[in-house]
């Protein structure tokens, strides 16, 4: 199944100073910048209810994979914290071309996703199909099919 390594996530505390860095001193070029992405249809993708982040989405100046930072801005349950603590570590986001195929096939093989498949809009206005899991050494991935409008 054909697919494309999308962005790396990194949860960060502090958007501002990690902006700095990733853009000033690093070089990424700033695409976009969310300060309250949330909502049950984004909530269900991740796996976290009522979970709400602060979003930046940068690219390479040369190309190549994007990067997202992420803050936690509203964990709202006892749940909630600690999903939130699972999550907070590094994640991949690979885009795909049938994301419903290839949940069955991870759960056939023993991956077990967070959540079934759901339908949302992007934070850049896309609308996509995905989900996400965690591989044995606690990578959190993130499967996304952009859907055709």
């Amino acid at each position: 199944m054909p697919n494309d390594l999308h962005h790396v996530t990194l949860f960060v505390t502090d958007m501002d100073r990690s902006l700095y860095l990733y853009q000033d001193i690093l070089g990424f070029e700033l695409l976009w910048r969310r300060d309250r992405v949330g909502g049950r249809q984004f909530s269900a993708f991740i796996g976290v209810p009522d979970i709400e982040l602060e979003l930046v989405f940068l690219k390479a100046r040369t190309g190549g994979v994007a990067l997202d930072l992420a803050r936690i801005i509203q964990p709202v349950t006892e749940k909630s914290s600690t999903l939130v603590e699972d999550l907070a570590k590094v994640g991949l986001c690979l885009a795909v071309e049938d994301a419903d195929k290839l949940h069955k096939k991870l759960i056939e093989e023993g991956w077990i996703p967070f959540t079934p498949c759901v339908d949302f809009p992007s934070p850049d206005g896309d609308s996509v199909r995905g989900f996400c899991f965690r591989t044995d050494e606690g990578v959190n991935v993130e499967i996304i099919q952009v859907l055709q409008t």
